[in-house]
């Protein structure tokens, strides 16, 4: 794999997350989950928005946040915000409607005790390993592509993509789990540098080419 910048997708951004909880409206207390995934319904973001509503009646002081990304889905983009407003969270939901720098999506993984990817199927989506690589409890659908680096209850939680009690579960224990969230903190950055640093492996990918490069040339 070409990997992820591992020197911007890292542990930190303290200041620049008490800056972004307050450009969002999001007090200091809450627990945020946030959604990294284009809001597209391949996505089953419609799941996550259920899974606050769920949130709300268990009395979980929890914010979601949603990368809307260059989704070309407007309508699904509006369903999910009536949907956020008929559970009554829609003061729990922030839409960011724009397209996200690295860096802000580096401070927003760190804001984020959790971080949600539950599509029907994905190879090992960059979100996924940049939520690894800043330390934020993946919460993730039983994927086979997934499982390269992620183990239910170790260094991950898997969920039923299509069932928001399960995704609302999961958030709470990543929020009530100490020992969870310190692993995610400790070998999921420790995992990412090792085998998907984008450093790291364009230099491999440089090595391959000018062996290739190399190899055909024709000799003298």
């Amino acid at each position: 794999p070409w990997g992820i910048d591992t020197l911007c997708f890292s542990r930190g951004y303290d200041s620049q997350v008490a800056d972004m909880r307050g450009l969002l409206d999001i007090p200091p207390e809450a627990a945020v989950l946030f959604s990294p995934r284009t809001v597209l319904p391949y996505y089953r973001i419609e799941a996550v928005v259920q899974a606050m509503g769920a949130l709300r009646r268990r009395g979980v002081d929890a914010r979601l946040v949603v990368a809307v990304g260059g989704s070309p889905d407007r309508r699904y983009l509006s369903s999910l915000r009536v949907l956020a407003d008929q559970l009554a969270v829609t003061q729990r939901v922030v839409f960011i409607d724009r397209e996200l720098t690295a860096p802000e999506m580096a401070v927003l993984y760190n804001m984020a005790v959790a971080s949600v990817s539950v599509p029907r199927n994905d190879q090992l989506g960059s979100c996924v390993v940049e939520a690894m690589s800043c330390g934020s409890v993946p919460i993730v659908a039983p994927l086979e592509a997934y499982k390269t680096y992620l183990s239910d209850g170790d260094n991950a939680l898997v969920v039923d993509g299509d069932n928001p009690e399960e995704i609302a579960s999961a958030f709470e224990r990543a929020v009530s789990d100490a020992a969870l969230r310190e692993r995610c903190r400790t070998s999921n950055p420790a995992l990412v540098k090792a085998n998907e640093s984008w450093e790291v492996n364009s230099r491999k990918m440089e090595h391959l080419y000018r062996q290739l490069i190399a190899a055909r040339k024709e000799p003298k």
